[in-house]
């Protein structure tokens, strides 16, 4: 089972991952777009960082290990808890 709900976790960082990817030049969740260089920068790197996180996640699922995905579960919700505050902090600037 929790190799399901890893699976399942590892497919909301690919679509974060996506939305970041494909919206370096748009405004984010209907805020202004305010500073568009760093918009971009950010968005690149936190696109490539969730995708490498949800590479992470989905081997941890396939190894099936529960001390492997426990500690890729919360390394992935820290880096999830980084990536949200910087955004914030960007778009509220």
């Amino acid at each position: 089972m929790i190799q399901i709900l890893t699976i399942i976790f590892g497919v909301i960082l690919a679509i974060q991952a996506g939305y970041f990817a494909t919206h370096q030049h748009r405004e984010f969740l209907g805020f202004p777009y305010r500073h568009p260089k760093a918009q971009a920068t950010l968005a690149k790197i936190w696109a490539v960082i969730l995708s490498l996180v949800t590479l992470l996640v989905w081997g941890m699922a396939y190894l099936n290990n529960p001390i492997l995905i426990l500690w890729s579960l919360t390394a992935a919700c820290l880096i999830e808890l980084a990536m949200a505050w910087s955004t914030v902090t960007l778009l509220l600037k």
